[in-house]
């Protein structure tokens, strides 16, 4: 049969994060017991926890587990160490994923602080088409931009459409009231809110990110066929739709209406999710970013000898390690750019996303009771 080229834009490049000693998954054997029916005794929760898989969302799917890693392991991550990382990923594998890797499977650890320039800023400057001179560009500011300072993404982002499911590793505690959390502000929503067709708008212009720049073209490249600089910047409707995604994110899921999705950074604890349904298209829905850190008030203290107050609030950190999947089914190359007969690129990558999916909710279903008793 006759090869098809993907219908979908591939960039240049494929961007994807690397980590110590990944190829040697396939020889290494999940270094504890996988979870079954019951939590794995290799760990043992503190009181009124258990380790077991929970589904929080549908749509996108996602699901947490407390106390996944131990914190042996979690300090290990935060010193980068090779050993503790390949712990982590194939404890991943082995215990969700039935063993299956791809050698581009991404792993990066990352530290914010409450002290960050980037945490501090409430608003966001971007540059749009200008609507009085075409092939020209205006500076806006928006002020307000909600509690997600760095704004949101889907994880194809970065020119990674092979990316299929993220697992983030929380390496601290953090109190609720410091903010940090990773927040999913589509979550739930029905498909006649506004925020879902503006999701819908930017992913079809293949904007995977509320502060990314327009799309270039297929080779990569920022010049058309005649040496002209290809735009870069946003139109107004992409602007409009980035904008109205980030201010009106919330920092609680609306028990009212099931809307939204707020996961707190608690040490050891796994937050997974798909950004790709079962049929391999991105969820509109799946879109998410990291809550701005708040820190610590000031505090007076008092000793025997002397009374000191501190007038800068301390700086609260969040640390996690992110393991980014990718669908592959170890075929040489592993980024095949055409496939046989009448598939899609979304079709060939359905066929994974779909049997993890259903694998991993059936998981959480059987772990369900847990959570009951």
């Amino acid at each position: 049969q006759m090869m098809r080229p993907i219908k979908m834009r591939l960039p240049f490049c494929i961007i994807v994060a690397s980590f110590v000693a990944v190829v040697l998954l396939k020889e290494v054997q999940c270094l504890v017991s996988p979870i079954t029916s019951a939590p794995s005794s290799s760990t043992t929760p503190p009181p009124n926890r258990i380790r077991a898989l929970k589904q929080v969302s549908s749509e996108p799917l996602a699901f947490t587990i407390d106390d996944f890693c131990d914190a042996t392991t979690c300090a290990g991550l935060e010193q980068n160490s090779a050993e503790a990382r390949l712990h982590f990923a194939t404890l991943v594998a082995g215990e969700l994923f039935e063993g299956q890797w791809g050698k581009h499977d991404g792993l990066r650890y990352n530290l914010s602080k409450s002290s960050d320039a980037n945490n501090n800023n409430n608003s966001r400057e971007r540059q749009i088409v200008s609507p009085n001179v075409p092939n020209t560009k205006t500076t806006i500011t928006t002020a307000g931009i909600g509690p997600c300072a760095e704004g949101l993404h889907v994880d194809t982002n970065n020119g990674s459409p092979f990316r299929s499911v993220t697992a983030i590793l929380y390496l601290n505690d953090v109190p609720e009231e410091c903010g940090a959390g990773t927040l999913f502000p589509l979550a739930g929503v029905k498909s006649t809110d506004p925020r879902f067709h503006a999701s819908k708008r930017l992913l079809m212009d293949e904007m995977y990110h509320t502060r990314g720049s327009a799309p270039q073209l297929e080779d990569g490249s920022r010049k058309d066929g005649d040496g002209n600089t290809v735009r870069t910047f946003l139109t107004q409707t992409q602007e409009a739709d980035a904008v109205l995604l980030e201010s009106v994110v919330a920092s609680t899921t609306n028990t009212a209406t099931g809307e939204g999705l707020r996961i707190q950074p608690q040490a050891g604890r796994l937050l997974l999710f798909f950004s790709r349904m079962d049929d391999g298209e991105i969820d509109p829905r799946s879109w998410h970013g990291g809550e701005r850190l708040i820190p610590v008030p000031s505090t007076a203290s008092t000793s025997a000898t002397s009374t000191s107050t501190s007038t800068t609030p301390a700086v609260v950190e969040k640390k996690i390690v992110t393991l980014f999947k990718e669908v592959s089914y170890g075929t040489t190359p592993e980024h095949p750019i055409s496939f046989f007969g009448d598939d899609t690129f979304e079709t060939y990558l359905s066929s994974q996303v779909s049997e993890q999916r259903r694998s991993l909710k059936a998981l959480a279903e059987s772990h369900a009771p847990f959570f009951d008793q």
